[in-house]
């Protein structure tokens, strides 16, 4: 499904939420000014947390959810659940509110936030020992986010050494050609989401989610058949009326 791009009002308020990793984030705004940014430790919890506290925010500004240009949110890659459960609440407004969409995307978020005249590797965490990987040249990207086991991305970086950044960095041991930046450039600030958002494409249907490696749920899938009673082939069989990928042969 397409549709024409929608350049958001400077002067109308944005609302943009993030739920690729252990914070949830919710900032409302308008062009590069923040209006209210939160950002709630709620692991596990999102799905009860999160739509509360859009309702307690945008009363508190006495903003009503039709009254926004647009909202967006971070798209991936990062936690299924935290992922499936923003932009669903971006579908669930957007439609509901008809107001326009729009995605952004994590590592560009946290690389546009460092102010890095050379080569800057962003790394986030991805569980099983893996990071979700991107290199950028110059604050631009010179590959597309790839999920990487930690040798996998420890010899990329010895390949090329640079800064480092994200949270994926945090859980392995980097070579000494490579400098980790501060733990305060690991999140997206609400004033790099604000500027994400203002300068972002919306549109009238949600954005897609980037899943690039599968869920928990679908790597445990064997013990959860089990424990359902159904056989992993009926499993899988239902796993395409849950997330963005095709069907499993």
């Amino acid at each position: 499904m397409t549709s024409s791009a929608i350049s958001p009002d400077p002067s109308a308020p944005l609302l943009v939420l993030c739920g690729a990793e252990s914070l949830l984030h919710i900032v409302l705004g308008h062009g590069d000014d923040v209006l209210h940014a939160e950002a709630i430790h709620c692991p596990g919890a999102s799905v009860t947390v999160l739509a509360p506290a859009i309702a307690r925010i945008l009363a508190a500004h006495r903003i009503a959810a039709t009254d926004l240009d647009g909202v967006a949110a971070v798209c991936g890659p990062g936690s299924f659940t935290g992922l499936r459960i923003t932009l669903a609440t971006v579908a669930g407004l957007g439609m509901g509110a008809q107001i326009p969409m729009a995605g952004l995307e994590l590592h560009r978020l946290l690389a546009a936030q460092v102010p890095c005249p050379g080569r800057l590797w962003v790394a986030t965490y991805a569980r099983a020992h893996m990071v979700y990987a991107q290199l950028f040249e110059h604050g631009q990207p010179t590959r597309p986010v790839r999920p990487l086991s930690h040798q996998e991305f420890r010899a990329h970086v010895e390949a090329q050494p640079g800064l480092a950044v994200g949270s994926g960095i945090r859980r392995l041991e980097l070579p000494d050609t490579v400098t980790a930046l501060p733990t305060r450039f690991d999140t997206p600030w609400p004033g790099t989401l604000m500027a994400a958002a203002a300068k972002a494409a919306f549109h009238r249907h949600p954005p897609a989610p980037r899943y690039l490696r599968p869920s928990d749920a679908e790597e445990n899938l064997p013990a959860i058949a089990q424990a359902r009673g159904i056989s992993e082939t009926e499993a899988r069989r239902h796993i395409p009326e849950f997330v963005d990928l095709p069907p499993l042969s």
